[in-house]
């Protein structure tokens, strides 16, 4: 009789570890999947985010692409301008969300003391800012040096740059028109700036951009 009492005492403490290494299987199995999830969903949206810190990069970039001077220290969020180009906003307050998650700052610093090239670092934060990834590139001034050119006139008419993609390279042929108002005539275009006209003499003509900033004038006078 207690060999047999024994042996159910026995089978109960085996049925209560039993349950004890089950509950534990279960805890430890719920804990991995709860942390694999998790895991995930950030995992998702970390590339998120870096795929948006890249893309500011890259936009900062074809703004350098087309003028370098754009990049002035600061903090900025980045916008599309009317022309479907990526254009530099001065931050103020919080950054716009994307996505309805994200928010992303565009930081431009100068590199040290030369001024041809600019750190640029893309943040992007997701999570009330609990959560960011940033990267950073250096930019150069590496294409041709640009200038302005502004187109002036005399009273009786105007004068327009009709290529309007100023500041332009160095040599860059620029179309120029001037209209002459109603009891006036067009005379000639002028400049004290260098540079090269198509015709002095047409409105409708050209101006060959020089190595500095110019100032062309169309010049009208009374019929």
């Amino acid at each position: 009789m207690e060999h047999k009492n024994k042996q159910k005492g026995a089978g109960l403490v085996e049925l209560l570890l039993a349950v004890g290494v089950f509950a534990i299987g279960i805890l430890t199995f719920s804990h991995m999947f709860f942390f694999s999830h998790d895991s995930a969903i950030y995992n998702i949206n970390e590339n998120e985010a870096l795929d948006l810190a890249r893309e500011g990069i890259e936009a900062v970039r074809s703004i350098r692409n087309n003028n370098f001077n754009d990049l002035s220290p600061g903090d900025y969020e980045l916008e599309i301008d009317v022309n479907n180009n990526w254009k530099l906003e001065t931050l103020i307050g919080e950054p716009s969300e994307i996505n309805d998650r994200y928010k992303r700052t565009i930081e431009i610093s100068n590199y040290e003391t030369d001024e041809n090239r600019k750190v640029v670092t893309s943040t992007v934060t997701w999570d009330e800012g609990v959560e960011s990834v940033s990267l950073t590139e250096h930019l150069t001034a590496w294409q041709e040096k640009r200038y302005i050119l502004t187109v002036d006139s005399t009273s009786g008419g105007t004068g327009v740059d009709v290529t309007n993609t100023s500041p332009y390279a160095t040599g860059t042929t620029v179309d120029i028109d001037a209209t002459a108002d109603g009891g006036y005539n067009f005379t000639e275009w002028t400049t004290s700036d260098g540079g090269t006209f198509g015709d002095v003499t047409i409105a409708n003509t050209t101006y060959e951009m020089p190595s500095n900033n110019a100032t062309i004038t169309a010049n009208f006078v009374a019929e």
